[in-house]
């Protein structure tokens, strides 16, 4: 986020659905890409510049735990966008 952005996070509980909305005010990802961010292998870097951890792992993490992960974005916010089921 280049510490210039503004992060924000809500958490909803729906019908034991926990919603938690965090969304950035980053640059939009581009519809070409959208699709393909949580794919394994997937990135937009070039080959010197750094890399943090990747979408595909987490979006490996999460479903291990039964949690779904989808990704939205518009001019001026991206938002991953995570449920997960606390029935009991």
């Amino acid at each position: 986020m280049d510490n210039c952005r503004v992060l924000t996070v809500g958490v909803i509980d729906e019908n034991q659905i926990l919603l938690l909305a965090v969304t950035d005010s980053g640059q939009r990802i581009s519809p070409e890409i959208l699709p393909r961010i949580l794919e394994r292998f997937f990135t937009t870097k070039k080959a010197n510049e750094r890399c943090r951890l990747g979408l595909d792992i987490v979006k490996k993490i999460v479903e291990k735990h039964s949690v779904n992960i989808e990704v939205a974005s518009v001019i001026g916010q991206r938002t991953f966008n995570v449920s997960i089921s606390i029935a009991v």
